[in-house]
């Protein structure tokens, strides 16, 4: 891997303490991780997106990939959302979902996006957020005007496969408006995630169907929402 060169002296320890005990590297939680090697979780994030992963979650499903631990695709869907729970419970989750929770906290209004099933989570998203004491609105019309919103207002984008190019389209006029977004997405190197200020991913097996339907689950996106409004206690907003 080319991106090692450009590892520190301490982060190329970090490095090679998880190559060497990757079979049980896979099952830590970054805290248990940062405890043993006696250095910040920051920082073992920090060597994992040196290395070209989003964040030591993902850096510990290539180790599984790598391990042939990873689940099969023809496996159910209950042991990919086992895992994704399994990942919940590392500290970089709760680290994310923090972010992204000041960042709703912190805006005037939450725009909702989704297509297809997505569209239907994003309704149920602003109706959720709206409940907790947020102003949130579902843009069902993807040609609805963007300039009517402001600069002060948090859009939070669903999208399975990141790459749908009408998602990408309203991506690229919110930015332009200088709207902080959000993509809850399958992969962190999705366009729409690499597209937005920050991504929640949760990484599951995406294929299509004999009518080219995705056939994904949308368990993980429905707990990002709810870890999120829950996180506006934090703020005062309920």
């Amino acid at each position: 891997m080319d991106n090692i060169k450009y590892l520190s002296n301490l982060e190329l320890e970090i490095y090679h303490y998880v190559i060497a005990h990757k079979d049980t590297i896979t099952k830590m939680k970054m805290k248990e991780l940062s405890a043993i090697l006696h250095v910040s979780p920051a920082m073992i994030s920090r060597v994992a997106k040196k290395l070209g992963y989003a964040g030591f979650t993902e850096w510990k499903i290539a180790l599984k990939i790598d391990n042939n631990e990873y689940i099969k695709p023809n496996e159910s869907n209950l042991n990919y959302i086992m895992d994704f729970f399994q990942r919940v419970n590392d500290g970089e989750f709760d680290e994310d979902v923090r972010e992204v929770g000041k960042m709703v906290a912190q805006g005037d209004t939450i725009l909702f996006y989704g297509l297809g099933i997505s569209d239907g989570i994003a309704k149920a998203g602003a109706m959720l957020f709206n409940r907790h004491g947020k102003n949130a609105i579902h843009v069902e019309d993807f040609s609805s005007r963007i300039d009517v919103f402001h600069q002060d207002d948090v859009a939070i984008v669903l999208t399975v496969s990141g790459e749908t190019p009408e998602m990408i389209q309203v991506l690229t006029l919110l930015k332009e408006r200088h709207i902080q977004t959000v993509a809850i997405t399958n992969l962190a190197t999705s366009l729409a995630a690499r597209s937005s200020d920050k991504a929640l991913c949760y990484y599951m097996p995406n294929m299509r169907d004999q009518h080219f339907f995705s056939n994904a689950t949308q368990v993980p996106v429905i707990y990002y929402l709810e870890a999120i409004a829950n996180e506006l206690k934090q703020y005062g907003i309920d």
